[in-house]
């Protein structure tokens, strides 16, 4: 039952022990609350098995002998066997029921015990999952740098520096020197000229003004 509750079901023994045999009857004994209080699941099953067979086998039995006493109605001294075995079958009927709600209540007892332990090994996951996460991010951290820094362009090799060329020498005669005379002697060179011109053309000059003298 959804409840957990067994139901009132009483047999009575004094009845149970002028209908029953031997064994059946220390099966109904031992449906009591007592003897049902440690019993296990398994125990309890075959319980159920037995006492399931008990209750057909008297229920068919019950209808064979009603119509066998109906074909001979009428006659004296018919005795109705049935009203006894019908009465063992709701006997065993009843220890069935009875046992069924035992499996019921331990069946939610288990399904209980099995939730609360999930539970209880949830919180104790729940509890040890903040110290393994910082080791976890950690690790991941360190492949994602690694990415990033692959993923930084490269910086341009520096170009290395240009040498001047260096100026070309000048030629050089075959006397040895230099084809190309500095500036300052270039300038005294064209000073020079102009010196000698100038004292030439006085010169002329004054030759000229010596001959115009003598033809006077």
């Amino acid at each position: 039952m959804a409840s957990g509750k067994e139901p009132c079901v009483t047999i009575k023994l004094s009845e149970a022990r002028q209908l029953c045999t031997k064994p059946e009857l220390e099966l109904i004994v031992s449906a009591s609350p007592k003897e049902l209080s440690g019993i296990t699941l398994g125990r309890l099953e075959k319980k159920i098995e037995r006492a399931r067979k008990l209750r057909d086998k008297y229920a068919d039995l019950a209808v064979a002998q009603k119509r066998k006493t109906q074909k001979v109605k009428g006659i004296r001294g018919v005795d109705d066997g049935s009203t006894r075995t019908k009465r063992k079958a709701e006997i065993f009927g009843e220890l069935l029921e009875k046992l069924g709600a035992r499996k019921t209540l331990l069946e939610e007892r288990k399904r209980k015990a099995l939730e609360a332990a999930a539970k209880k090994a949830a919180k104790a996951a729940a509890k040890k999952a903040p110290k393994k996460a910082p080791v976890k991010k950690a690790a991941k951290k360190a492949p994602a740098k690694k990415a990033a820094k692959k993923a930084l362009p490269k910086k341009p090799a520096l170009k290395k520096a240009v040498s001047k060329p260096k100026p070309r020498r000048k030629g050089v005669t075959p006397g040895g020197q230099s084809g190309a005379k500095p500036k300052a002697a270039k300038i005294q060179q064209r000073t020079r000229s102009k010196a000698i011109q100038a004292h030439i053309s006085s010169r002329g000059k004054r030759a000229q003004a010596r001959r115009d003298s003598k033809g006077r």
